[in-house]
């Protein structure tokens, strides 16, 4: 049987953050050593004005937009327009 690799992790500030169909950011895993405990660094997409909200997308924006609103809908309860 073959073992599944799983990886978890809270990460409370990011969790505040809202999504969007047109995110101003992205996220990325990290690990300075593969037993170490993973970090998140959020990367602007395009640039930001002072006071505008972070956002970025719950789903991965290389999905076809079919597969991102399925996902969206199943697990978040809304739909991009």
């Amino acid at each position: 049987e073959a073992l599944l690799h799983l990886g978890l992790g809270l990460f409370p500030l990011t969790s505040l953050m809202n999504h969007s169909c047109d995110p101003n950011c992205s996220h990325t895993f990290s690990r300075e050593s593969l037993r170490g405990p993973p970090s998140i660094v959020m990367r602007a997409l395009r640039d930001i004005e002072e006071g505008e909200e972070l956002v970025y997308s719950y789903v991965d924006l290389y999905q076809a937009t079919p597969e991102r609103r399925a996902q969206l809908s199943h697990a978040y309860f809304f739909a991009c327009r």
